[in-house]
C-alpha cells in the first residue's frame, strides 16, 4: 500500500524555502534533514520567490500612493 501524502503547513514550507535561498546547505541536504523530496523544496522556493515579487510590487505601489497623498496634503490640494 502506498504511503499517504504528507501535508505540510505553509509556515514549514516557507522556512524550508528560506533555508534553501540562504544556500548554507544544498537542497539535497535540506531534503534529507526535513524528510521531503528535493523537487518539493525547489517548488516551495519557486513559489516563495513568485509570491515575494507580488508583495514587492504591491508595496511599491503602496509607497507611491502614500508619497502622493503626503505630497498633496502638504500642498493643501486635498
Amino acid at each position: 500500500m502506498a504511503k499517504p501524502r504528507t501535508v505540510h503547513d505553509s509556515g514549514f514550507e516557507a522556512r524550508v524555502a528560506l533555508e534553501a535561498l540562504k544556500e548554507r546547505e544544498t537542497v539535497g541536504q535540506l531534503a534529507k534533514r526535513h524528510g521531503v523530496p528535493p523537487t518539493q523544496i525547489h517548488e516551495w522556493k519557486r513559489r516563495l520567490l513568485d509570491q515575494s515579487s507580488l508583495v514587492g510590487a504591491a508595496s511599491s505601489q503602496m509607497q507611491f500612493e502614500v508619497a502622493d497623498y503626503l505630497r498633496k496634503t502638504s500642498l493643501g490640494v486635498l
